[in-house]
């Protein structure tokens, strides 16, 4: 039981304390995110690019703190990041087919 705890945070060079901390201020920034994108749905004109801009800050986050490349992590981070960039830089209808198409791309084997 106490593996469900501390196996995660041991492998990524972090004390069950310090992961806590981390994945409290991601889980902290990711409702701030939604509730951008939430205001976005009912008002499009308002946080149109913030709830992406957060997401590719995150990642860009995570991708500096742990060396994933040997990891199946770092695809999927990857894939979101250029998802979140693709909604950031393009215009709407062109960055939804791109996110349609690394989806695609993702999850196949």
């Amino acid at each position: 039981m106490r593996s469900w705890f501390t196996e995660h945070p041991s492998s990524v060079d972090e004390t069950y304390g310090e992961h806590f901390m981390v994945a409290l201020g991601f889980s902290r920034r990711l409702a701030a995110a939604s509730g951008a994108a939430l205001l976005h749905a009912i008002c499009p004109s308002l946080c149109t690019t913030t709830a992406s801009e957060r997401v590719k800050e995150m990642c860009d986050e995570m991708m500096s703190r742990h060396t994933l490349a040997d990891c199946e992590e770092a695809a999927t981070i990857a894939t979101v990041s250029d998802a979140a960039n693709a909604m950031t830089t393009q215009p709407a209808g062109d960055a939804v087919a791109d996110v349609a198409s690394l989806a695609a791309t993702s999850s196949a084997p």
